[in-house]
Order: structure tokens, then C-alpha cells, then sequence
């Protein structure tokens, strides 16, 4: 992505009326800004990341040469990776996929310790448009969300936004369920892939079967 300055101020603009709020943009280096087959989104961020706004980290993140699933550390003792992230890489190593070069971010770029400290309706709408920006750059055919619950997640979120063809959803063991849609974002066909959050639910070999399928 070569206009950084470009996108830097369609952003400011679009996350202005949240940009003095904790919390933070991508989470992938700058250059993944990029065509890329895959985009990866989570819900919000958590505590373990930097103590900044919005709006500091969008500066930060279009210039950003790390990665925080793979440099920051989110464990509970300093210098230690947490099972999320271990268990992300793990994935994206299983898939065949590079989870370093993969874009990726947050549907609500709001810091809370859990999804019960954000305002789910009134912030997903208003982060979205950024999501779209960037998936006008990145133009993936995949878009792996984590967390998929049938109210207040980022895969009910697109099922809800987009006209979907949804398939039934996997099972694979205990309560845990896999699934997939496929819909138009941006004029292109995307598959959108819901998984379990990977802190809650440890991804085996089954799973990563039915995901490269």
C-alpha cells in the first residue's frame, strides 16, 4: 500500500468520533496492506496491548514493522506469548498460510478486558467502514473471523450486514461449532470462515481439515 498519508486521513475521518478511545487498528505490519487471499478479524482488542487511542494507533499502525499476534507479548509473566497467540500461529502454520503478512485487525477497535465492555451495536457500525477501506486494498477471497456466536460477533455481524448463503454449521466436539457463509463485499465473492475463539477452544487436526476444505 503505497498512499499511506491517503488512507491515514480516510481513517482519521471515518474513526473520529472514537479516536480519543482506548484501543487499537491493525494488528499486521503496514505492508500487509496489500492483496491478500485472507483477512483476519477478531472481536476487540484485549489488555495485553499497547496503552494507546484510537487515533495514535492508527498512526502507529500504517507505519508498524511488527506484528502483534506473532512480537507483542500477551502472556500473564513478561516476555510470554499467551495460548491465543500460540494457538493463532499454530493455524495459520497449519493452514500453510503466513500469519506474519496476513492483514489483520479487530471488528471493534475498542480496548476492553472482555466483549461485555464495548457498545457491540453502536460500534461495529461505526468501525466498519474502516474494515471496508481496507478490504478494498486488500481484496480477499477469505476472511477468517474468530469468534461466531449467532448474536454479538464479528461473523453474525457480516451474516446480518450482507446477503449470505450460509452452509450448516460443523461440529466437531463439545459445544464448539465451525462455520461458513458466502457473500459479496466490496463486488467480490467471500467466504467468510467463523471459528471458536482459539482462547476458549484449542483448534485440532479435524478442524484444520474442514478449514483448508
Amino acid at each position: 500500500m503505497s498512499n499511506y498519508k491517503t488512507l491515514h486521513k480516510e481513517l482519521t475521518k471515518i474513526l473520529a468520533p472514537i479516536a480519543d478511545r482506548k484501543g487499537e487498528v491493525m494488528y499486521s505490519p503496514a505492508e500487509a496492506l496489500r492483496p491478500n487471499d485472507v483477512y483476519l478479524l477478531g472481536f476487540n482488542p484485549g489488555q495485553g496491548g499497547p496503552e494507546t487511542s484510537i487515533q495514535e494507533h492508527l498512526t502507529y499502525s500504517l507505519k508498524r514493522t511488527d506484528n502483534a499476534w506473532l512480537d507483542e507479548r500477551w502472556g500473564k509473566n513478561p516476555g510470554e506469548s499467551s495460548p491465543l497467540q500460540d494457538r493463532m500461529w499454530k493455524l495459520f502454520e497449519a493452514l500453510g498460510l503466513d500469519l506474519r503478512t496476513t492483514p489483520a485487525s479487530n471488528l471493534i477497535f475498542r480496548t476492553s478486558p472482555d466483549m461485555t465492555g464495548v457498545d457491540y451495536h453502536i460500534l461495529s457500525k461505526l468501525c466498519w467502514p474502516a474494515h471496508e477501506l481496507i478490504l478494498s486494498i486488500v481484496k480477499p477471497s477469505k476472511i477468517i473471523v474468530f469468534g461466531n456466536g449467532e448474536d454479538k460477533s464479528p461473523y453474525a455481524f457480516i451474516r446480518d450486514r450482507y446477503e449470505c448463503v450460509e452452509n450448516p454449521p460443523q461440529k466437531f466436539y463439545g459445544s464448539f461449532s465451525f462455520k461458513r457463509l458466502s457473500t459479496i463485499i466490496d463486488g467480490r465473492l467471500t467466504t467468510v470462515l467463523g471459528i471458536p475463539h482459539p482462547s476458549r477452544c484449542k483448534p485440532k487436526s479435524e478442524t484444520y481439515e474442514w478449514l483448508k476444505r
